[in-house]
């Protein structure tokens, strides 16, 4: 803040000078003085000689600050129009899906700078079974910018819901409390030679189920970067067009039979599956003790083993051509080390099973329940493994991520592969070779990440069912139900001792190092 030349009042004149000062303040706005014609620091030099002219005997000239004061007044003057805030109307359309904004007189004319419309979702108990949202909501956050020189103006209400809650008619009549609102603010912004003033308007909550033009955004698609093999919807309308996707099948046919050349899984992996590493800066214990014991990849691999339990991707709200490109080599590299899960892309909502949101992380946002500010770049939220939770009992429920969008680079990069990788069942670990790890920052799977997929998904050695699917081998014991770990530790041939030695603090993974993964690690880095 810069100072300039102002008064002060001496002792037992200070108090009825102030009120001396806001008088002739007033005063001034009121006059016959055109101010519209003057701004900025000419304006304060003018207020500030005619008030040294009144009160000169009472005051002593030193450099003191007084902006501050000057911002305040000018502020509750503009913001305190009690005739313009209380004609000011905002109406929802509900038939049409728009919000009409009407206001007593010019709102330029009256000082306003800007008028802006925000949109802001309620936050979400997100773990509630009646209400499966899988983060749509996101995209409900808006900041639309109003014109200032119209009394009457109109907008539409661009509103979108999940799939998962079904038609319009299904979703007014079961979904339930904070999940169908959002709340609606609009907020003026004055004129102000110190800055501006903030006026809030209207201030209220909307049922978005009431608007008839609600709908559901479509993934982000872009021509010639996802295979046509990993499409669910293809369009084939010519012969050139049908040799392509025939290509192209050949190419999934080349992917899959790589599977069957990658490393026996290892040890060092599978104690990496079974602890997740801390790191809430709040944790309260030494560094060693934030390796807490895990089950996701157990949950996560029974789910897989499902016929029915594909993933499909779908790339919602700020995505970018990148990031098309990154799901396309995660495609690919899933049909190598995991081809059970037959991932694929759909430009169907309805489809989707996994959908990742790019939206920005404003303070709105954060405050309505994502706590995005000075904190994750990305996340994902499980959905529940085990159970049909599609309303058409078509799909099952994943979970959802949410990425900033306003990451860039490799940085970006990395989160996606980060989120997807917990998607799949991969807990946070302290290795820098490794992308669950908060050590590294960059890039897409490494080595270390490939042998955690391929203890979960290899489809030659995966054990079916619930507990244990009963092969011959001396080493069962048909009376013992074995856990997820034990069955891996029979099927791959690992050595028990080796696995115990590491299992509860696996700092001896991180350095693991082998040969087989050269093929798929050059399909992921380009190299």
């Amino acid at each position: 803040m810069t100072k300039t030349r102002h008064y002060s009042i001496e002792n037992k004149y200070r108090f009825s000078a102030f009120i001396g000062l806001c008088i002739l303040f007033s005063v001034v706005l009121t006059s016959s003085i055109d101010t519209r014609k003057i701004t900025g620091i000419e304006s304060a030099e003018i207020i500030e000689e005619t008030i040294l002219e009144q009160i000169e005997k009472d005051i002593s000239i030193e450099d003191i600050d007084v902006d501050e004061q000057l911002a305040t007044l000018e502020e509750e003057m503009l913001c305190n129009d009690k005739e313009f805030l209380k004609g000011s109307k905002v109406t929802f359309d509900y038939e049409r899906g728009m919000v009409y904004f009407q206001f007593p007189s010019i709102p330029s004319k009256e000082g306003a700078r800007a008028l802006q419309f925000l949109v802001v979702p309620k936050e979400l108990d997100w773990w509630r079974e009646d209400v499966i949202d899988s983060g749509f909501h996101l995209h409900n956050e808006q900041r639309i910018k109003l014109s200032t020189d119209k009394k009457v103006q109109g907008v539409p209400m661009t509103l979108s819901v999940s799939s998962w809650w079904g038609n319009h008619h299904e979703a007014k009549s079961r979904i339930r409390g904070d999940s169908r609102l959002v709340d609606t603010e609009l907020v003026l912004y004055s004129r102000s030679s110190h800055g501006s003033a903030r006026c809030i308007i209207h201030s209220g909550s909307v049922d978005l189920l009431e608007f008839e033009g609600i709908s559901r955004i479509a993934p982000y698609f872009a021509e010639n970067i996802i295979e046509p093999y990993a499409l669910i919807e293809v369009n084939i309308s010519n012969f050139d067009q049908e040799l392509e996707y025939i290509k192209s099948k050949n190419e999934l046919v080349q992917l899959r039979k790589q599977n069957t050349l990658l490393p026996k899984p290892n040890e060092e992996a599978l104690a990496l599956l079974l602890r997740d590493y801390n790191y809430d800066e709040d944790f309260i214990g030494t560094h060693t003790h934030r390796w807490e014991s895990s089950r996701t990849a157990e949950w996560r691999t029974r789910y897989s083993t499902d016929k029915d339990a594909g993933i499909v991707f779908g790339l919602f709200g700020k995505a970018e051509p990148s990031d098309l490109e990154t799901i396309s080599t995660i495609i690919k590299a899933l049909h190598v080390v995991a081809p059970t899960l037959n991932a694929s892309y759909s430009t169907d909502p309805d489809k989707v099973t996994l959908p990742i949101h790019f939206t920005t992380c404003t303070d709105e946002a954060s405050e309505s329940g994502m706590y995005c500010r000075g904190g994750a770049a990305g996340f994902f939220l499980n959905g529940d493994y085990g159970v049909h939770n599609h309303p058409h009992e078509r799909i099952w429920d994943i979970g959802w991520i949410w990425i900033d969008a306003s990451l860039e680079g490799s940085y970006r990069e990395y989160v996606l592969y980060h989120e997807i990788g917990h998607s799949l069942g991969l807990p946070h670990n302290a290795c820098y070779s490794s992308t669950m790890s908060y050590e590294r920052g960059f890039g897409g799977w490494t080595a270390l990440d490939l042998m955690m997929l391929n203890v979960m998904y290899n489809p030659n050695k995966e054990p079916m069912g619930k507990y244990f699917h009963p092969v011959p081998n001396k080493l069962i014991d048909a009376g013992h139900l074995y856990e997820w770990h034990e069955q891996k530790i029979i099927y791959y041939n690992l050595s028990e001792e080796k696995f115990e030695s590491i299992k509860d603090e696996p700092w001896d993974s991180c350095s693991k190092r082998e040969k087989g993964w050269e093929s798929l690690l050059s399909l992921i880095h380009g190299g």
